[in-house]
């Protein structure tokens, strides 16, 4: 959500600035999805020109507390918030068998997951790009250790044809490919999905991973008895 703010200026009176910027939609506070209430912003003008910095305060409807988000540019501009304060610090946990696999694909995943949650939501679908990439690479890996080096060379897209033997993984990792290339090209290709899709189909294929590690294990069990 965007909105046209009034910013007083914090250190002389007589210079209100109007500037539409971007709302954030997650409470640092309470972790839940919102439509934030603005409250008041105030910014300063360099001393020798250059952007200005906004510092806008927000009431969460959910649990009433205030948070501050803080903006750089211009009035001409749309401004997204940079910093979020207090800054959130909530994970998302994935299983063990994740973690064996690919703890990269959870570090990336979760530092993209603060961006997001502290409003730098132009910069994090790259990051859930990467860490789909990690994801998929290190699966690959696991399921054809003897091609490690080939896995590790390969484009995603030849990686996911190539060494993805699951049909539904498979084609969950070709579609969030592609909107995961979007969120880092100027021109959007799939102009219906978005960061919240992509999120979606990578918790899919996680699932479906983790049926395929379970599967193995039993597997194993039965050959014992056989």
């Amino acid at each position: 959500m965007t909105d046209v703010i009034t910013s007083n200026n914090a250190l002389h009176k007589d210079d209100d600035i109007e500037f539409n910027i971007q709302f954030p939609c997650f409470c640092p506070h309470c972790s839940q999805n919102i439509f934030v209430k603005h409250l008041k912003s105030f910014h300063i003008r360099p001393t020798y020109g250059g952007s200005i910095t906004i510092y806008a305060n927000f009431l969460c409807p959910s649990c009433e507390e205030i948070f501050m988000a803080i903006y750089k540019g211009y009035p001409a501009e749309t401004l997204i918030p940079f910093k979020i304060i207090p800054e959130t610090s909530e994970r998302i946990d994935f299983d063990t068998d994740i973690s064996k696999i690919s703890p990269g694909f959870i570090k990336i995943y979760n530092e993209s997951f603060q961006a997001e949650q502290n409003g730098l939501t132009e910069i994090c679908g790259m990051g859930y790009r990467k860490a789909l990439e990690f994801l998929v690479k290190d699966f690959a890996i696991n399921l054809h250790p003897e091609e490690i080096e080939k896995i590790k060379k390969q484009p995603l897209a030849q990686c996911i044809e190539n060494f993805i033997d699951s049909p539904k993984i498979k084609t969950l990792s070709k579609a969030s490919a592609w909107i995961g290339n979007d969120e880092t090209h100027y021109c959007r290709q799939h102009e219906d999905y978005n960061i919240d899709h992509l999120k979606a189909f990578i918790n899919a294929i996680v699932s479906y991973i983790n049926s395929e590690l379970e599967l193995k294990k039993a597997e194993q069990l039965v050959g014992k008895s056989d």
